[in-house]
């Protein structure tokens, strides 16, 4: 098998992953589990999702993987990034992203956080209750704020159950509340993870 490593990664030659996981599992040297990823097929998923749907900006949640490979390849098809933490930011940033093309998505922010994203030069966060609201305009009244919407979905990890407000119920009276704290609120979101301006790539 011809094959030349860069920063753990394989350029290889008339070989499948399923031969590449078989080597390593035949080997003997790999104890711990392992998982390969496929470069090739992210981007193929990338370019059809922007082929299929060319007015949606994707922002890839690094949290379902942060392997620097992925977050090189996602930065160089110019896609923008969700982060959730400080440590996830700087991690992106390191690899030259521009902070406006950085959503800092946790739904509750610590005002460490908040000062250290708008620090980072990030505009963008998000919110789903009032209490968030009101954190975000003690902390950050200059940010630009995304409501989370709870969606209904088939997927196996219901995120829906921990993060977004009702669509119905609650939606609403946030928007109002943020407008009378004069926080600007630009678009809606899903958090479904699935695209809105989330991919999984993974």
């Amino acid at each position: 098998m011809e094959s030349r490593n860069t920063s753990k990664t394989y350029v290889l030659d008339k070989h499948t992953l399923e031969d590449i996981a078989e080597t390593i599992i035949e080997s003997g040297f790999q104890k711990d589990a392992f998982f390969i990823q496929d470069l090739d097929e992210i981007r193929r998923r990338i370019e059809y999702f922007n082929q299929m749907l060319p007015r949606v900006a994707i922002f890839y949640a690094i949290k379902s993987n942060d392997n620097e490979a992925i977050l090189k390849l996602a930065a160089s098809l110019g896609l923008g990034f969700d982060c959730a933490t400080p440590g996830e930011i700087y991690k992106v940033l390191k690899l030259g992203v521009h902070p406006k093309s950085i959503i800092f998505a946790s739904p509750i922010k610590m005002p460490e956080w908040m000062a250290y994203a708008e620090k980072s030069g990030i505009t963008h966060t998000v919110f789903d209750s009032s209490f968030e609201l009101k954190r975000i305009k003690q902390n950050w009244p200059d940010a630009r704020t995304l409501i989370r919407i709870r969606v209904d979905s088939e997927s196996v990890y219901q995120l829906g159950e921990k993060f977004g407000c009702d669509f119905e119920t609650e939606a609403i009276p946030l928007l109002n509340e943020a407008a009378e704290l004069k926080i600007k609120t630009k678009i809606i979101e899903d958090s479904s993870k699935m695209c809105r301006v989330k991919l999984n790539l993974a």
